[in-house]
């Protein structure tokens, strides 16, 4: 097997469950095959990275499989509710050299939801890889944590940062490649599992179907 023919069977695989997260897959590998025009290359990094983070989070729901982590509002629904809450109270000082410093009870229920938010966020993730990579939903397994790190690795380069980046530190296309091989590997597992359970159950359905228009078959 070619890492091509993997390649191949993941565009196929994808199409077949969601088309559109086939095509992220499609653009991501097309992107790291081309080299960026100069003075682009922070830009196709971004684009490979969104394609990857895209397809990867969107996976479990386009196959059916929901972890147990918690649900509720995004937590960026209450950071857009933090400039409000502060236009509120000008002079609090968050940064007061004390051990304690004193906020408005309306900033603290905000604060509260807001962590309570990427708590369930972080959760979800794990939840959602264990459900995908394990029988058991074990969020400990080595695979969530090695599915949970690629995830957080297209997150970071997907947007730009605060500064422009240097060319230098931005990640290598031999970086990138190894980082959507272990992605590949990890859900050519997922896939060959999903295959393996779909033939089961077509194996099933023929001898029912079998035993329904034969009678029952002979001990």
């Amino acid at each position: 097997m070619t890492p091509d023919d993997r390649q191949t069977r993941l565009a196929s695989w994808l199409a077949e469950k969601r088309p559109d997260l086939a095509s992220m897959y499609r653009t991501a590998r097309d992107l790291l095959a081309t080299a960026a025009k100069p003075g682009d290359e922070r830009t196709r990094v971004s684009h490979i990275c969104h394609s990857m983070r895209e397809m990867m989070n969107r996976l479990p729901g386009a196959l059916g499989i929901a972890g147990t982590g918690g649900g509720g509002p995004r937590s960026s629904t209450h950071v857009r509710r933090l400039p409000a809450i502060a236009a509120r109270f000008p002079n609090l000082d968050l940064r007061q050299e004390v051990e304690n410093v004193p906020v408005p009870q309306a900033l603290a229920v905000l604060l509260d939801d807001l962590i309570k938010a990427a708590v369930a966020e972080d959760g979800r993730v794990a939840a959602n890889a264990a459900a995908l990579l394990t029988d058991d939903g074990n969020t400990k397994h080595p695979a969530v944590r090695e599915w949970k790190d690629l995830v957080d690795f297209f997150v970071k380069w997907a947007h730009l940062h605060d500064a422009q980046s240097d060319v230098q530190l931005i990640p290598s296309d031999n970086d990138l490649r190894q980082r959507i091989e272990l992605a590949e590997a990890l859900m050519d597992g997922i896939r060959a599992e999903f295959f393996d359970s779909l033939h089961a159950i077509e194996d099933l359905l023929a001898e029912a179907n079998q035993l329904k228009d034969g009678g029952e078959q002979d001990g």
